[in-house]
């Protein structure tokens, strides 16, 4: 006399009762209409790739989103600097180290919108890479590059260049420690035959500080 059903579709039913006695006989009621509604899809969580951004690297997106009584069709990503996507996962690239709100609203088969979620992603400053090369013009006499030194950020730069030739000299220091008025490409003396652990150090205009080292050997 009761018992429970579940609907696969959304839409209007007619539901009959028929009833049968013990001697065959039987009597139906009139059709009682109900209508199912579709339940809407929803959004519960949003990751995405690399989980520490950096202004200028590529982000990926993705969401855990369902739909109780279908499937979602639709995506609709904003990505806080006016940037869209419709894919299920959504790539963006931020020019800014900065927070970005970011939000995510997905539709169903039926046409039902979920609630938006929205989450913050910090992306960092990309750090300056201290790249440099070198060649030997005399003897004892090295001079230096650090023309391919960049700031990875699509806005930043670099502001600031130092050099440690690892003698106990750096660049600058004194007026004429780089040896050439072009701190990019010191030249420099080592006096003595002996390894030279060689350091670079670039700044870009956030505060970023890239540093490498390098050895050299003085004959």
């Amino acid at each position: 006399p009761a018992f429970s059903h579940s609907y696969s579709e959304d839409g209007a039913y007619a539901v009959i009762l028929r009833i049968t006695d013990d001697r065959g006989g039987a009597a139906e009621s009139a059709p009682t209409e109900i209508t199912v509604r579709n339940r809407p899809p929803s959004v519960r969580t949003i990751r995405w790739t690399p989980e520490r951004p950096t202004d200028g690297e590529d982000v990926v997106f993705s969401a855990d989103a369902t739909d109780p009584d279908g499937e979602i069709v639709a995506w609709d990503w904003t990505l806080g600097d006016e940037a869209t996507s419709s894919s299920s996962d959504a790539e963006h690239a931020f020019l800014h180290n900065k927070v970005y709100r970011i939000s995510l609203t997905v539709r169903d088969d039926d046409g039902a919108e979920s609630e938006p979620l929205s989450v913050d992603v910090e992306v960092a400053n990309a750090l300056p890479r201290a790249v440099f090369s070198f060649a030997a013009t005399a003897p004892g006499t090295v001079t230096f590059s650090a023309h391919t030194a960049v700031d990875p950020s699509p806005h930043g730069r670099i502001v600031h260049i130092a050099w440690d030739f690892g003698d106990g000299t750096a660049c600058p220091e004194a007026p004429s420690s780089c040896g050439s008025p072009d701190r990019l490409a010191p030249v420099h003396h080592f006096a003595r035959p002996g390894a030279y652990h060689v350091t670079l150090v670039v700044i870009d205009d956030d505060g970023g500080i890239g540093r490498s080292t390098q050895t050299l050997t003085i004959d």
